[in-house]
């Protein structure tokens, strides 16, 4: 569908929704502002428009600057109780027809394909290292989880391989991966769904957890400790005992949860950004499992390393860095990945670049405390070797 084609009360409709990208671009010079207006009006939801929908946008706003700038006046005073929430009405606007900008969305029509993309490659599952958890291998925990229907909350320091996890078990039970990472600025429509312009009008797409729990999947809610309060009632909703999800932004039509989607949730406690899970949402887990730095794990990763004697050195000084941090000597902690990390840049590059990267990790105070644990390790006669 063009632009040209699009009826006033589908063009208004569709500024509405519009993207804070497309909107600010049309209004640079107000760019912070139009931000910041978006972000708190909660019936503007950011869609997802392609590069040529985009530009077809911006070039009618630059078009029609007098209307454009009567829009954003009247959404500002409507933000500030000073009219009514309403669309304001806006003539029709002359199109450039040489532009080939279109509105349409790209429809969900072949779902299972597109999903089939997700499903991570069985080099996610080669690579990976179970860990015991009371004689239980992780996997074990998570195929009772999807036969029972429970979801499951991991929480652990990053880098610990918490979400590793789960894409080696999606790839060993070639399941596709939907992750929804939360933040501050993580949307209800970006979760559940929301209206986009089409042929006939306006369609609905499905968001992420949507599209998830419709079939055999892995439903990954990243740092859930760092959404916001807001987004407390879909939580709610996708991890609850009824396995269901009510659309009430769509028809308030009922989509009951697949019973092969497993809904799992991680969260790193005590970073910069992070809160307590409240009672009720932490009730709805029905297992709660720690993935601390697992040595075990670790050692099983740097047993296939080449250069033993080298990872044997590194390994003694995560150990001691890992030491002093417990003891307050560092404030940075080495994660699983910074091991990982380390290995690959010795492979990738040279063992001199893998450990200037692995120094810089730290803060520039802290880097000399680490090469001297390093010198005591042997490792830095090691990597000058």
């Amino acid at each position: 569908m063009r632009l040209k084609n699009l009826t006033q009360e589908q063009f208004t409709s569709a500024l509405k929704r519009i993207s804070v990208v497309a909107l600010a671009e049309c209004f640079n010079r107000q760019r912070p502002a139009v931000d910041r207006l978006i972000r708190k009006m909660p019936h503007i939801s950011p869609a997802r428009m392609n590069k040529t929908d985009r530009k077809a946008f911006v070039q009618r706003m630059k078009n029609n600057p007098t209307e454009m700038e009567a829009w954003l006046k009247h959404i500002v005073d409507e933000d500030k109780g000073v009219v009514k929430p309403t669309i304001p009405n806006i003539p029709e606007m002359p199109i450039d027809n040489s532009l080939d900008g279109s509105f349409e969305v790209d429809v969900d029509a072949h779902l299972e394909s597109e999903l089939a993309k997700l499903i991570p490659p069985i080099e996610y599952l080669n690579k990976y290292k179970n860990r015991k958890i009371n004689g239980f291998s992780d996997f074990d925990f998570y195929d009772i989880a999807r036969k029972n229907q429970k979801p499951i909350l991991i929480s652990g320091p990053t880098g610990s391989g918490k979400t590793m996890s789960f894409w080696a078990y999606a790839a060993k039970e070639k399941l596709p991966v939907l992750s929804v990472n939360c933040h501050g600025m993580t949307t209800l429509e970006a979760i559940v769904g929301t209206w986009q312009p089409s042929n006939e009008g306006f369609i609905w797409r499905d968001g992420i957890a949507t599209k998830a729990i419709q079939q055999p999947s892995i439903l990954i809610i990243e740092e859930i400790n760092m959404s916001d309060e807001t987004l407390s009632s879909i939580w709610y909703s996708l991890l609850d005992d009824r396995q269901n999800l009510v659309l009430d932004t769509k028809d308030g039509s009922v989509i009951n949860i697949h019973p092969g989607c497993l809904r799992v949730a991680t969260m790193n406690p005590n970073y910069l950004g992070t809160h307590p899970l409240n009672q009720a949402l932490s009730n709805r887990f029905k297992q709660k499992l720690e993935y601390g730095y697992d040595v075990t794990v670790e050692k099983k990763l740097i047993k296939d390393f080449d250069d033993t004697e080298l990872i044997e050195c590194y390994y003694g000084l995560v150990t001691d860095v890992r030491d002093a941090k417990k003891h307050g000597g560092l404030e940075t902690d080495i994660s699983t990945r910074d091991i990982i990390d380390f290995m690959e840049d010795v492979k990738v590059f040279n063992k001199e670049t893998a450990y200037t990267n692995f120094v810089n990790s730290f803060d520039e105070e802290e880097r000399d405390i680490v090469d001297q644990l390093s010198v005591a390790k042997g490792l830095k006669t090691k990597i000058n070797a």
